[in-house]
């Protein structure tokens, strides 16, 4: 594969990622909305919808890096056939790459605290690290199931065995 048409599959991934989390962004920012609506601080429409966009571009973002993240993943441990996959080694691929990025900033916020001698939130980082990576094993195996789904009649021949006979 050259690497045009990979960094082609990558951005493919990461575009369907983005879009598919930025759903779950936008059903949190409900939720969140909901849950302090009744608060001590009124909020106008437009800081409501404002927040809900900005929720909904970070959970988006976040989705484009973690499925660039698995496409690499994938590109470079899963050399195989994609029929060669395992359906449990996709997911672990997707938890691979959900939890890169809470462990990154979650590493980099613990340093931040431990060299200030402050509360140090490692159940936190953890919760958020195990959350992505559930995340990640169900957006990785949605993209794999959707990448089979389109199988036409020659490639159900040749994945037969049949070959023509």
């Amino acid at each position: 594969m050259t690497f045009f048409r990979r960094a082609r599959a990558s951005l493919t991934i990461a575009f369907a990622w983005a879009i598919a989390w930025v759903i779950g962004g936008c059903l949190v920012s409900v939720a969140q909305y909901l849950r302090f609506m009744s608060t001590a601080f009124p909020m106008r429409r437009g800081d409501i919808i404002g927040r809900f966009f900005a929720l909904a571009l970070i959970w988006a973002v976040i989705g484009a890096v973690n499925g660039f993240f698995f496409s690499l993943i994938l590109t470079t441990l899963g050399r195989r056939a994609r029929e060669r996959l395992a359906v449990l080694r996709i997911a672990a691929f997707g938890a691979l790459a959900g939890a890169v990025l809470p462990v990154l900033f979650g590493g980099l916020l613990l340093r931040a605290r431990m060299q200030a001698d402050e509360w140090l939130p490692i159940k936190q980082v953890v919760a958020v690290a195990i959350i992505g990576a559930g995340l990640g094993a169900i957006s990785a195996i949605a993209t794999f199931g959707l990448a089979r789904a389109p199988l036409s009649s020659r490639e159900l021949t040749l994945d037969s065995g049949t070959h023509g006979e």
